[in-house]
C-alpha cells in the first residue's frame, strides 16, 4: 500500500551471513516493486558517506545488523563493525538534527531464557547479543547528551516467507525438501515465541507512525512453540519426512523465548495474532514453491 511517504533505501549486500545474490535479488525485486517515491542507495553503514541519503529525512529505521549467534563466536570484530560501529556512524550523522531513530534490536539482549517484559535482566549469552545490547545503551547515550529522539525493537526470530537461508525454520524446510538431516542441537524441546514476517511488518509500521518516542518495547508472537513440534508442522506441510539427529547444545543458544507484549498493545493497540501453525505452513508451501 502506498502511504506517500519517501522511502530511502540502504543496503550494502554485503557477503557474509548468506550470499550476496540472493540479498541482490530480493534488492532488485524491491526496486521493481517500489513506487517512484523510493530511492536506493548501495552504502555500507560503517564506511561510506551517509549525508546523500539523509537528506529530507524525518525518520531512521535501522533494519541492518551482522546477525546469528554461532558466527559471533569466531568473528567478534565483524560483529562489532556492523551492530555497534554501523549505529555510531549514522548516530553521528543525525546529532543535533530533528531526526528520529529507530533500532531493531533482539530477544538475544535477555540471554538464554528471554522471557518477559522489557525489563527483565539483560545478560545475553552470545557475543551477537552483547552487540546489541551495547548498540541500545549507545542509543540511550545519544538521547542523553545530544538528543537524539529513539525507539528501539526487540525483534523475536521473524520468520515466514522469505525468511533469510541461514536461520533454523528456512533451513528445516530446505533439508525437509531435500530429504537431508536436520540436526537439532540440545534436546530439541528448546523454545521460541517466534514472530511471523507480516505482524512484524505491521508492527514497526503502527510505531513509526506513533508520537510517543523513547522507548523499548518487545515485538513477538502470542505463541511458544517447541523446535521439534514446529520441524513436525514444516514436515506436514511439505509432504516429506523429517529426517532428525540430535547434536550437542551450542554455546550462546537460546533455551526459551516467550516475551510479554502487553507494552506493544499499549502502545499500538494490537499483538502479533499469527498462530505458529498459520505462519509455519506458510513458510513451508513458500519454500517447496521456491524450489520448483
Amino acid at each position: 500500500m502506498d502511504s506517500g511517504h519517501t522511502v530511502h533505501n540502504l543496503d550494502c549486500l554485503l557477503d557474509e551471513s548468506y550470499p550476496s545474490e540472493i540479498k541482490r535479488n530480493n534488492w532488485n525485486e524491491l526496486k521493481l516493486l517500489s513506487n517512484s517515491n523510493s530511492k536506493f542507495f548501495e552504502l555500507d553503514l560503517r564506511f561510506d558517506d551517509l549525508e546523500i541519503a539523509l537528506v529530507d529525512v524525518d525518520v531512521v529505521i535501522n533494519l541492518a545488523a551482522m546477525p546469528g549467534l554461532m558466527k559471533s563466536w569466531s568473528d567478534f570484530h565483524l560483529y562489532i563493525s556492523c551492530n555497534l560501529l554501523a549505529v555510531e556512524r549514522l548516530l553521528n550523522s543525525i546529532a543535533g538534527k530533528k531526526i528520529e531513530f529507530i533500532q531493531a534490536s533482539t530477544s538475544s539482549v535477555y540471554g538464554t531464557n528471554a522471557i518477559g517484559d522489557e525489563n527483565v535482566d539483560k545478560i545475553p549469552s552470545s557475543p551477537y547479543g552483547v552487540s546489541k545490547l551495547a548498540a541500545e545503551n549507545l542509543i540511550q547515550a545519544y538521547h542523553k547528551n545530544f538528543g537524539v529522539s529513539y525507539k528501539i525493537l526487540r525483534l523475536f526470530s521473524v520468520y515466514g516467507p522469505g525468511q533469510r537461508p541461514d536461520m533454523g525454520y528456512q533451513k528445516f524446510c530446505e533439508a525437509i525438501i531435500d530429504e537431508k538431516p536436520i540436526t537439532l542441537h540440545g534436546n530439541g524441546m528448546h523454545t521460541r515465541s517466534a514472530t511471523y514476517i507480516t505482524d512484524c511488518v505491521d508492527s514497526i509500521l503502527k510505531l513509526t507512525l506513533i508520537e510517543q518516542t523513547n522507548f523499548i518495547v518487545n515485538i513477538c508472537g502470542n505463541e511458544e512453540i517447541e523446535t521439534r513440534n514446529a520441524v513436525n508442522i514444516l514436515s506436514d506441510a511439505i509432504g516429506k519426512p523429517a529426517i532428525i539427529l540430535q547434536g550437542a547444545s551450542r554455546p550462546g543458544d537460546q533455551i526459551s523465548t516467550k516475551g510479554d507484549t502487553t507494552f506493544l498493545k499499549k502502545l499500538i493497540g494490537v499483538t502479533p495474532q499469527t498462530t505458529a501453525k498459520v505462519g509455519l505452513t506458510n513458510q513451508a508451501i513458500w519454500a517447496k514453491n521456491a524450489k520448483k
